[in-house]
């Protein structure tokens, strides 16, 4: 079943400098299929934004310099039992879905004063 979650952060302070996150109300579990960011039209071209879960801590997703609206279908490398990254052939890295348990963080710094990013999880539960 797919299940969608929603954030909404804001930032506070000066024009390009403003900081500010939001954390999902809700437990996130399953499989992260994709992520959509939805930009206040006041966004700062300098805007970061990053994504992780809390506890633990884990990076999802991290766009830099950008307040643009877009989705990102995030993914990482797999391991092996011994903790070597998977490829097909030595040189071609294998991907997989982030599997989530947990509540998610939505963080923009470098932004505008009172710039929203809405962030909308897809979750394969």
């Amino acid at each position: 079943m797919l299940r969608k979650y929603q954030v909404t952060a804001t930032a506070s302070g000066g024009a390009g400098s403003s900081t500010g996150d939001a954390t999902s109300n809700e437990t996130v579990i399953g499989r992260l299929l994709a992520v959509h960011l939805d930009f206040s039209v006041s966004g700062a071209a300098t805007t970061d934004t990053i994504i992780t879960t809390i506890t633990p801590d884990h990076t999802i997703l991290t766009i830099t310099d950008s307040a643009t609206d877009a989705w990102y279908y995030p993914r990482h490398q797999v391991h092996t039992e011994a903790g070597a990254g998977v490829t097909y052939d030595g040189s071609n890295e294998v991907y997989d879905a982030i599997p989530v348990h947990g509540r998610v963080k939505v963080a923009m710094a470098q932004a505008n004063n009172a710039q929203t990013v809405t962030a909308t999880f897809y979750v394969e539960e």
